[in-house]
């Protein structure tokens, strides 16, 4: 009987912390929308960056009203890494050594292991970086 006490209480606690995550969702998809609107912030990555820590980030940004644009101090495209192996290839929006980080309301820095790390070898991504803070 202990056992099946327990089972409900469970199920219970389950239905509980489902049904606060559902109306804490929805609570946010009321705020979320259009707050962005008009702001454009940057995604600066190069080749290796971790695939989701770009694109799941870049659309929240973009249902919110941003405009997110990679830059990177590759011209044309980057690859992402997806797991273990390369992922997807994303589009440069605007080459590192033609934007203007005054342009930019926020700065994203998608993770990974090799993504930071090149970046922080080259000096002029620094120096943009460091315009943010």
């Amino acid at each position: 009987m202990r056992h099946h006490a327990l089972l409900i209480s469970k199920t219970a606690i389950a239905a509980s912390a489902s049904n606060q995550y559902q109306q804490l969702n929805s609570q946010r998809n009321k705020f979320v929308p259009n707050t962005l609107q008009g702001k454009t912030i940057e995604i600066l990555a190069n080749d290796s960056f971790e695939q989701v820590e770009l694109t799941k980030p870049r659309k929240a940004l973009e249902e919110a009203g941003a405009r997110a644009q990679v830059v990177s101090p590759t011209d044309k495209k980057i690859k992402g890494w997806d797991k273990k192996d390369w992922g997807e290839e994303v589009q440069v929006d605007v080459p590192l050594k033609s934007a203007n980080p005054a342009q930019y309301r926020a700065l994203l820095l998608p993770g990974g292991i090799m993504n930071p790390d090149h970046l922080r070898m080259n000096p002029d991504a620094v120096k943009f970086v460091k315009h943010f803070f």
